[in-house]
C-alpha cells in the first residue's frame, strides 16, 4: 500500500503508531484532485484540533483529552501533537475525522 510520509513538528501528549512514524500515512484513496490518507495513532480517542498549513504544506493538530488512552507520560495531557506532510505541498485539507485507532484525512489539489 503507498504511504506518503509524516513530519512530526511538535510531540505533545497524543502518540502516533510506530507504523506511522516509520512508513507514514497510509493512502486510502487517490485521484489527481482527491487524496484521502489514514494516519494511525498508539494514543486512541485523540481528536483534531486544528486544520493547518505552512508554505503551501498541509498539517493538523491532534489532542488528547480524558477519554484519550495511551498518551506520552513525558508530556502534560494539554500539549498538541503537530504533524505536517512536505511530500503533499499544495494540497489543502478538507476535512477530517478521529475515530479510535486513526484519523481520517480528506485533501484537495489546490489549484
Amino acid at each position: 500500500m503507498e504511504t506518503i510520509k509524516v513530519k512530526i513538528d511538535l510531540q505533545g501528549a497524543p502518540v502516533l503508531s510506530d507504523s506511522s512514524i516509520e512508513y507514514g500515512a497510509w493512502v486510502y484513496k487517490s485521484s489527481t484532485d482527491i487524496l484521502v490518507i489514514i494516519l494511525d495513532t498508539s494514543s486512541k480517542y485523540c481528536e483534531v484540533g486544528a486544520i493547518m498549513g505552512f508554505n503551501g504544506i498541509p498539517g493538523i493538530a491532534i489532542e488528547a483529552n480524558e477519554n484519550t488512552l495511551y498518551t506520552s507520560k513525558s508530556h502534560n495531557i494539554n500539549d498538541l501533537t503537530a504533524v505536517s506532510f512536505p511530500a503533499l505541498k499544495n494540497w489543502d485539507i478538507w476535512c477530517c475525522e478521529a475515530s479510535k485507532y486513526s484519523i481520517k484525512i480528506c485533501l484537495t489539489r489546490d489549484l
